[in-house]
Formats: C-alpha cells, sequence, structure tokens
C-alpha cells in the first residue's frame, strides 16, 4: 500500500472566507507565516489563496488590491485530495498540473495542507537530508 498524503501534509489549516478583502488575507498570512489560505463559503471549501496571487492583484492594483474580495482573486478549483490518498500520486497530480497545494479533507473539513515546500521536505529526507 501507498504511503497516505496525511503523513506529509502540513496543520493546522489556516482558512479565510471568500468574501473577506485581500488586505485581511495579506495579515492571516503573515500571522501564520503560511503562504496558502483555503477559502470557505458557507463551511465548504471553494479555493485556495497564495501569496503570488496575492502579489499578482497587488501589482495590478496598486492601492486598490485591499478591499478586493478573496474570491476574485483566488484559485478554483482546489484540488482536494482525502488523508487516506496516495502521497505519490498526490505528487504526480501536482506535478502534471503545476499545481502549488493540494488541500487535505475530511469528511467535509479541511485537516491539512500539502504544498510543494512539504514536497521538497520529502526529497531532501529521501536524499538524506535532515
Amino acid at each position: 500500500m501507498d504511503t497516505q498524503i496525511s503523513e506529509f501534509m502540513s496543520g493546522p489549516v489556516h482558512t479565510i472566507g471568500d468574501d473577506q478583502p485581500c488586505a485581511m488575507a495579506r495579515q492571516r498570512m503573515q500571522a501564520h507565516e503560511v503562504r496558502h489560505l483555503v477559502v470557505l463559503r458557507g463551511g465548504h471549501v471553494v479555493g485556495i489563496l497564495s501569496d503570488r496571487d496575492l502579489a499578482l492583484v497587488e501589482g495590478v492594483m496598486p492601492g486598490q488590491a485591499a478591499e478586493v474580495p478573496v474570491d476574485e482573486v483566488m484559485s478554483t478549483p482546489p484540488y482536494v485530495v482525502a488523508p487516506e490518498f496516495a502521497a505519490a500520486s498526490t505528487l504526480d497530480h501536482m506535478a502534471q498540473q503545476r499545481l502549488g497545494a493540494a488541500v487535505v479533507v475530511h469528511q467535509g473539513k479541511p485537516v491539512g495542507i500539502f504544498t510543494t515546500t512539504d514536497a521538497v521536505r520529502i526529497l531532501a529526507a529521501k536524499l538524506g537530508g535532515a
């Protein structure tokens, strides 16, 4: 049996409502020192927002980006996997689709996130790093 993605995911998951302004998203990312927020609508995962998404809107709309709602900037649909999903399959899909993150969801609730940083940690360990 393949190793499950839950063995490598990061947590806790940091979330934001899709109707919240980008300024709040930026503050939340900085406060939690993360690069991705899972976007929720009515408690359901509807998107993912990265620091790169925010940088893009800030570059296009200087001085106005702070008030733009997250749902206008987030990536949809998010790549969602169950905790027991195979890590190798997750990595393969992310590489093929050039995705920066997968949201790990159990019973409809986000329980973790797996990012390219997590993938690099796996590679470093495999190569004999820390």
